[in-house]
């Protein structure tokens, strides 16, 4: 994964809206996420929120069969030939990994996904903070 795609979203503890950006956590155990703001006029600005830290989740640097960022705590859903497969992204022993139910759960690393070809069959279609599972 390159640096500029490491990157954080997580609720805001204002409004539960989702932020993206930088992961920061202060000295006061607060934790934020900070991005600069493009205010026009070739201003940029830095904006921090404080976000709900249960919610923070990070870019897994996958997108889904139709380009969209797959990030820790998606819920991912495959229909195919051999029926339905749904799950959960968590992070589990260092790697991203796809926690599956299909009447029993397992457990695989996403970059072995990737890496045999069937990444490209999975869509996002919510996010554990959003949808129950």
């Amino acid at each position: 994964m390159r640096l500029e795609d490491i990157k954080f979203k997580a609720k805001k503890v204002s409004d539960g809206h989702w932020v993206y950006g930088d992961l920061v956590t202060l000295a006061n155990n607060k934790v934020c996420i900070h991005y600069p703001n493009d205010i026009g006029d070739g201003i940029i600005v830095d904006v921090s929120h404080n976000v709900d830290p249960s919610t923070v989740c990070q870019y897994t640097g996958l997108t889904d069969k139709d380009g969209k960022e797959i990030w820790e705590g998606d819920i991912l859903d495959e229909v195919s030939k051999f029926g339905y497969c749904g799950g959960i992204v968590t992070f589990r022993d260092g790697a991203f990994c796809f926690l599956a139910r299909n009447g029993k759960d397992f457990c695989i690393a996403m970059i072995n996904l990737k890496n045999g070809g069937s990444m490209n069959r999975f869509k996002v279609v919510g996010n554990k903070f959003d949808k129950e599972v």
